[in-house]
């Protein structure tokens, strides 16, 4: 592997006793460039949240931290989510990054979230906090580009359809085999070769009780 096969994908999360954070952040290009504005994204994200700020200032100090490093020439998409376990009430910051898959019961579709700009292009952006209550049993994943977008040479992108029959044929499955079937299903699209790198995080709420 060389420095120009790093990408700049990101997952991080934070678990307490009644809430759980995570981000998915997936930075601009590849190499050593994609790899430090990764790494800043996460840091800060992480730097707020450690700080006890709420998800819109998290999202409002990676966003100046990048711009204020790049000038609003390079950028990061993210979704940053924070649950409330109890209650299964999330309150989620999209920055233009692919739609999470809400899957409940037989059914599978995009989690209805609005995108903002994405982190490092613009100081002055206002991030909306957006709200996404789950249901006893609901299943959420999390992707990068690097999933839906997955194409062999001459050939069809893997795309949400795809995706979303992998979901709905492995709803039994635990969370954490579901991202492994959809990494090594991406990978078999694509030939075993990959062009960009991925990332899928599987979350089960199965109610108050758990």
């Amino acid at each position: 592997m060389t420095s120009y096969d790093v990408g700049g994908d990101t997952f991080d999360y934070a678990a307490q006793p009644q809430a759980l954070t995570v981000s998915v952040t997936d930075a601009m290009g590849h190499g050593l460039q994609a790899a430090l504005l990764a790494g800043l994204a996460v840091a800060a994200l992480r730097n707020a949240r450690r700080r006890r700020a709420g998800l819109l200032e998290q999202a409002d100090h990676a966003n100046r931290a990048l711009h204020q490093q790049f000038g609003g020439e390079r950028f990061v998409t993210g979704q940053v989510l924070r649950l409330d376990l109890p209650g299964g009430t999330g309150a989620v910051i999209n920055a233009g990054h692919p739609l999470p898959r809400l899957v409940r019961g037989g059914r599978i579709e995009p989690a209805g979230l609005d995108a903002d700009l994405p982190l490092g292009v613009d100081p002055e952006t206002i991030y909306q906090v957006q709200r996404l209550t789950l249901e006893p049993g609901d299943r959420l994943v999390l992707v990068s580009d690097g999933v839906l977008e997955a194409a062999p040479e001459d050939g069809l992108a893997y795309g949400a359809t795809r995706l979303d029959e992998v979901l709905r044929t492995s709803r039994e499955i635990a969370p954490y085999e579901v991202t492994r079937l959809v990494v090594q299903e991406v990978i078999a699209h694509r030939a075993g070769d990959l062009a960009d790198d991925l990332t899928v995080v599987c979350l089960d709420w199965r109610g108050p009780a758990s």
